[in-house]
């Protein structure tokens, strides 16, 4: 090869270069305008989000302190529900000791109803009867 064919050669080279670093630097200056329009776009929405995300986290922190005292008052209630039920099953216990004993006593005088002996009685209540007819009849000359 001459100089001259050298020279054209390099020239065509050249341009070569010289085209693909015009589309190196077109493509890079399009690459750094979607990455600036991306940061644009992307910190305020990030920034909007913490902000969200902080009253997020402010509300739960409110809703867990409400149901932490929502727990306490459930676990209260039951407490007073035992009680209530201890109260409860100690009056039956107090009913039960009472019926026993006046189941005793019941019995005794069921006993001593069973005791009595109503023919006796009843012969009582007759002589008692006779003996006082003639008193009333007495009685009622006078009047």
């Amino acid at each position: 090869m001459d100089e001259k064919g050298l020279m054209t050669s390099l020239e065509q080279t050249g341009k070569k270069q010289s085209g693909l670093l015009r589309i190196l630097v077109i493509v890079n200056v399009i690459m750094a305008a979607v990455i600036v329009t991306a940061f644009v776009l992307l910190v305020p929405k990030t920034l909007s989000m913490f902000g969200a995300l902080q009253e997020a986290v402010t509300e739960l922190q409110e809703l867990s302190s409400s149901a932490q005292e929502s727990m306490d008052g459930i676990n209260e209630i039951v407490g007073e529900a035992n009680t209530i039920m201890n109260d409860a099953d100690q009056m039956v216990k107090d009913a039960n000791q009472i019926m026993n004993d006046n189941a005793a006593g019941m019995q005794q005088a069921l006993e001593n109803f069973n005791s009595v002996d109503f023919e006796t009685l009843n012969k009582a209540i007759n002589n008692l009867s006779d003996a006082v007819e003639p008193l009333a009849n007495l009685a009622n000359m006078f009047n």
